[in-house]
């Protein structure tokens, strides 16, 4: 499983690593203007979780796709939508791109 710390004084101290409770791998955070947080990792395939709680619980995973994508971004766009960028892994790797929102039961896709 994935682990954290929490800096309460400006990252000059940190917490005891806790489990986040589920795997992931190359993991980015992603604070939306609405608060919620978005983390996309790899692992099991290139997904989502979202917390809507400051990181203490995370709904998810949600699949964005069904390859092992390496090193997924994300970026709110003005619209309040959100695009991960990332690339498969292999001797056939690509990078690839979604757009989606998040919905109150997990996300919905949108053309880019």
């Amino acid at each position: 499983d994935m682990h954290f710390s929490i800096s309460d004084d400006e990252a000059k101290t940190w917490s005891p690593p806790s489990d986040i409770g589920f795997k992931a791998q190359c993991p980015y955070l992603l604070r939306l203007q609405t608060g919620e947080i978005i983390l996309p990792h790899r692992v099991p395939q290139t997904c989502i979780h979202v917390s809507r709680d400051d990181a203490k619980t995370w709904q998810g995973p949600y699949a964005i796709d069904n390859c092992i994508g390496a090193y997924p971004s994300l970026v709110e766009l003005k619209d309040g939508t959100v695009l991960i960028v990332y690339y498969s892994e292999g001797p056939a790797s690509v990078i690839r791109a979604r757009r989606f929102k998040l919905a109150p039961d997990g996300i919905s896709f949108l053309p880019l």
